[in-house]
């Protein structure tokens, strides 16, 4: 990861942030930027610090105050010139999630409306049509499917097939359970009946 000088910060400080004082480098190192007599950019550990990738796949950038805050989570309050509100979330148009461009990023006002973009994308991958839907049961895509709820949709004859598939596996269990119901029912009025 390249590391270019921060302007706000002087030349023999920390360029991390810290702004606590280098030392002059022994030696030239080109993968950290040491030169041989010059101040260091970085302490020891702290060239890690400003720019980390998270487990997600997301950038993380340091912040001054010595926590760490998703890149483009910044640079969308930049754009907005403020924080963003309560519950939003930002989408990458992309799906590259270390693209942090201000056009590959979408602000959303809820998780709700990111899940839609999401499920939206999917179904353009798949169909080139952004409005077809996957069925729960088949999980083939089609623009004729009933949906139920928010989130599930099937095609009728997908769920009639499965209906019917359940009702010929657990045949044996509902007769057996009407049948020892029956049995209850019978004994409770014999045992009336002799009293």
């Amino acid at each position: 990861m390249n590391h270019v000088q921060n302007a706000a910060i002087p030349l023999g400080l920390c360029q991390c942030g810290c702004r606590e004082r280098t030392s002059v480098a022994k030696k030239s190192r080109s993968e950290r930027g040491h030169r041989e007599g010059h101040p260091m950019k970085f302490l020891p550990h702290h060239f890690t610090r400003t720019r980390v990738r998270s487990s997600h796949g997301y950038i993380m950038r340091f912040q001054e105050d010595g926590k760490y805050k998703y890149e483009h989570v910044l640079v969308a309050e930049k754009s907005l010139g403020r924080k963003l509100p309560p519950g939003a979330v930002v989408h990458h148009a992309n799906g590259i999630t270390d693209d942090n461009k201000n056009c590959n990023l979408v602000i959303c006002e809820s998780q709700a409306y990111h899940r839609l973009l999401h499920r939206r994308a999917r179904a353009f991958s798949a169909t080139g049509n952004a409005n077809a839907r996957r069925c729960y049961y088949c999980r083939g895509w089609g623009l004729d499917l009933k949906v139920r709820g928010t989130r599930s949709s099937y095609h009728p004859s997908c769920k009639a097939a499965y209906d019917r598939a359940w009702r010929i596996a657990h045949k044996d269990h509902v007769t057996e359970s009407r049948r020892s119901k029956r049995a209850t029912a019978k004994t409770a009025l014999t045992v009336r009946k002799t009293a």
